[in-house]
């Protein structure tokens, strides 16, 4: 991985070229915690290395499987990613100098319109939950699998707008179902 993002930044920036690499797949058959622990690991270092496109979402077993499931927490991890090696802009807007000067003692700047501008900078997951502990037993303790085969379910439900052929239809949705079953989805 060093190695294959040296020659990443060599060829951003000697000769400007975007860059990618597949690295953010993992060598389990399933999301799981090794998985998940390789990935974020790898995509992290990919993001610090400065890398255009992260590669790998959803992949498993060396890149001979791609997961639905695996791609929904690799979309959250690179997001993630990309937040945390994000250069910090620095200014008087960023840092609020001018509510600052004008919120008075025993105020607060919670309904200054500079906070309003700013309350949804930040990034928030969707399946990365971030409950108390009464909203986790609330939930039934739904962990992160639970939360993403949820969103699976969601998405597959949506309409989808592609035209295939009927034979080509058939083929994808005994794939998926075979699939589902298999994710005891």
């Amino acid at each position: 991985m060093r190695g294959a993002s040296l020659a990443d930044q060599i060829l951003k920036q000697e000769f400007g070229l975007p860059t990618h690499n597949y690295g953010s797949g993992a060598d389990s058959p399933i999301p799981d915690e090794q998985s998940m622990s390789e990935r974020a690991m790898v995509t992290t270092w990919m993001a610090a290395s400065g890398l255009d496109i992260l590669g790998g979402a959803g992949q498993l077993e060396v890149a001979t499987v791609v997961s639905p499931l695996q791609l929904i927490i690799d979309n959250e991890v690179l997001a993630m990613a990309r937040r945390l090696v994000a250069p910090y802009l620095v200014d008087d807007d960023q840092m609020g100098w001018k509510p600052l000067t004008e919120i008075e003692p025993g105020m607060h700047f919670m309904l200054a319109d500079h906070t309003l501008e700013h309350c949804h900078d930040s990034f928030m997951p969707h399946n990365f939950a971030r409950p108390t502990r009464d909203e986790y037993e609330e939930s039934g303790r739904q962990g992160l699998m639970d939360r993403v085969k949820e969103n699976y379910l969601a998405l597959m439900a949506q309409e989808n707008e592609a035209v295939a052929s009927a034979e080509l239809s058939s083929e994808l949705d005994d794939l998926a179902a075979a699939a589902d079953k298999e994710l005891g989805a």
